[in-house]
């Protein structure tokens, strides 16, 4: 998603300005609550320690992700939800947060005995 970073409204796309990943990930943790129905959304969150909550999409790598975090309430079916779970959503951050930095050494040494094989 580009538009928070836009320069107004809608106007020419020459006009965008494009963001770095490092300006999302800043602009991430300036957020008091995140709402993504990504899968990456969820895991640039979690990456960046922001609370969030993620609608379910078109497939199970949402929910999956989520259970795999044992985040699986942060799963919201409407944004009518999204205003009860707020709490929860900052309560579970740090969780979601040593999730994501800890898959990283998992995947590495997943690969490695793959490698072994």
């Amino acid at each position: 998603p580009l538009s928070y970073i836009h320069k107004g409204t809608y106007r020419n796309i020459e006009e965008i300005t494009m963001p770095t990943l490092y300006s999302y990930q800043l602009w991430l943790k300036s957020l008091e609550l995140y709402i993504t129905g990504r899968f990456h959304g969820v895991c640039l969150a979690a990456i960046v320690g922001v609370p969030f909550l993620a609608l379910s999409s078109n497939s199970y790598k949402i929910e999956g992700i989520l259970k795999d975090m044992d985040c699986s309430e942060l799963l919201i079916l409407s944004m009518d939800e999204a205003k009860d779970k707020k709490e929860l959503a900052i309560k579970l951050a740090p969780k979601a947060h040593k999730y994501a930095i800890e898959a990283k050494s998992k995947i590495e040494l997943l690969f490695q005995r793959i490698g072994k094989l």
